[in-house]
């Protein structure tokens, strides 16, 4: 299965599970972290991708802790890009992929 397809395949699956999901956008303060609050509901995925490059990620509830995952590439998970996973959002951490200064993610 080529890669694009396991990603479509992932989004129509999600989707048809539950009704419990949103977009949106926010924009980064270049701290160490910065929570994105108002959801409504804890986040079992979170993906992300900024506006000033093409490199999205993703973090699921059920990895470690504090890692995600580059959409491109072959590179493990790394930590820096999300801290949690909160009761009302999640929060992301200093990575320039999910937390810099004015960019809109």
């Amino acid at each position: 299965m080529k890669q694009g397809s396991f990603l479509i395949f992932f989004f129509l699956f999600t989707l048809t599970l539950s009704a419990s999901y949103i977009s949106g956008k926010y924009t980064g303060n270049g701290a160490a972290t910065k929570a994105i609050t108002g959801l409504g509901f804890q986040p079992e995925v979170v993906l992300v991708k900024s506006s000033a490059n093409d490199d999205g990620w993703i973090a699921t509830s059920s990895m470690t802790a504090g890692y995600a995952k580059l959409l491109t590439g072959s590179d493990a998970p790394a930590t820096g890009y999300i801290s949690s996973f909160d009761s009302d959002g999640f929060t992301v951490g200093n990575s320039a992929k999910s937390n810099t200064n004015n960019v809109v993610y």
